[in-house]
């Protein structure tokens, strides 16, 4: 078996099914953990179903479905099992799915390849930030690499969620003729 470098900018697969790929954003090896964010947008959707000034991340509906109907039909039940809870400091809640904070962008994808989310026309995708005025939720765009903010009902905006993934649980691995690493759970 040949020796994978897991390390931030590293594309990985979750193999079930469909083969979504996913990069690395930051490795914990004292937790044998991987931060690791959608490769592409899973989905294009409003940060909330209602339009509701007051909304939050803990109360959007698009953590509800993150955290329930993507989590089960997008990962297979081990995969499920490999997904760490993950207490969110700034919201002060625990998911096991959930989107980058305008914090995090800066730190993981500032000045990266990782910022454009490969083959989206669109590359706007929603963070877990309110904007300055509370009217909305900042989303990140990589045309000029700055965030903006965006009306809670927009619609199309892209989803790409992030995990922190068990690396102990991996079978087995193997690489692909472009150097992706699939990780066959």
């Amino acid at each position: 078996m040949a020796t994978v470098i897991i390390e931030p900018g590293v594309k990985i697969c979750l193999k079930k099914g469909i083969n979504r790929f996913w990069r690395i954003l930051k490795v914990d090896t004292k937790k044998q953990a991987a931060l690791v964010i959608s490769e592409r947008f899973v989905d294009r959707r409003p940060f909330n179903d209602t339009l509701d000034l007051s909304v939050t991340w803990n109360t959007s509906s698009i953590r509800r479905w993150l955290n329930n109907e993507y989590f089960v039909d997008e990962f297979s039940e081990e995969e499920r099992r490999a997904i760490f809870n993950v207490h969110i400091k700034d919201m002060n809640c625990v998911d096991k799915v959930f989107l980058l904070s305008l914090k995090e962008v800066n730190e993981y994808l500032n000045n990266s390849l990782l910022w454009v989310p490969e083959g989206d026309e669109d590359d706007d995708f929603w963070l877990r930030t309110r904007a300055d005025d509370n009217k909305g939720f900042i989303y990140a765009s990589d045309y000029f690499g700055r965030p903006v903010a965006r009306a809670i009902m927009t619609l199309g905006m892209g989803v790409r969620p992030c995990i922190w993934i068990d690396m102990n649980l991996f079978k087995k691995e193997r690489c692909s003729p472009v150097g992706q690493v699939l990780i066959e759970m």
